[in-house]
């Protein structure tokens, strides 16, 4: 991986962009590497990179302790939101409870804001689900409809098979099926489609 920051933007040479990319070389360093006596600054600096170098670690209850003790001073916390929601993003139910527990210690009105953050967390992430479930369901029906125009009632079998095809399948069979004149043509399309999953 290039080091330089014009190394990683495309076309940073040519001559109409050369005059504004920034040409300077930056510090990579693998925070995972280094002890946490070597993560040194303000507390609120080691809280983020004590997260950072933590975040993938199987148990950071210790972790969790540092965090919220580098945060526990009043002018450390506008930290707190920004690392309660990597770490609903991230971590587990048990883990945020630990670290609203922790933050709590030393701000009791804080641990439901934590709380309060990872609920959030959670309802974005249903709401999206749910987005994604929609759009799915909509391409499905969409489709249904453009073979039972074109084809009549569908079997039940070829009805499953279709449930079981990919958004990007259901968006290409739609496309294909105005090719149809029977129901033998959507079974070979099927049989391909399924073969073409196989190999």
């Amino acid at each position: 991986m290039p080091l330089s920051f014009r190394a990683l933007v495309a076309g940073a040479d040519a001559p109409p962009w050369r005059r504004y990319v920034p040409d300077f070389e930056y510090h990579l360093c693998d925070l995972a590497r280094l002890l946490k006596e070597q993560l040194t600054g303000t507390p609120a600096l080691r809280a983020g990179l004590l997260l950072l170098k933590n975040i993938f670690e199987r148990d950071m209850r210790a972790a969790l302790r540092q965090i919220a003790d580098a945060l526990q001073e009043k002018a450390n916390r506008q930290n707190l939101l920004p690392m309660a929601a990597y770490l609903a993003a991230t971590r587990t139910e048990t883990e945020m409870r630990e670290f609203a527990q922790q933050v709590a210690r030393y701000a009791p009105k804080l641990e439901g804001v934590v709380m309060e953050t990872y609920a959030e967390t959670l309802l974005k992430r249903g709401m999206q689900q749910g987005v994604e479930q929609g759009r799915q369901e909509a391409v499905l029906g969409y489709t249904f409809r453009l073979l039972r125009r074109r084809l009549g009632e569908l079997s039940t079998r070829a009805q499953a098979e279709v449930r079981r095809l990919s958004p990007e399948q259901l968006q290409q069979l739609g496309e294909d099926s105005a090719d149809f004149k029977q129901a033998a043509d959507l079974s070979a399309w099927l049989k391909v489609c399924k073969g073409n999953q196989e190999s």
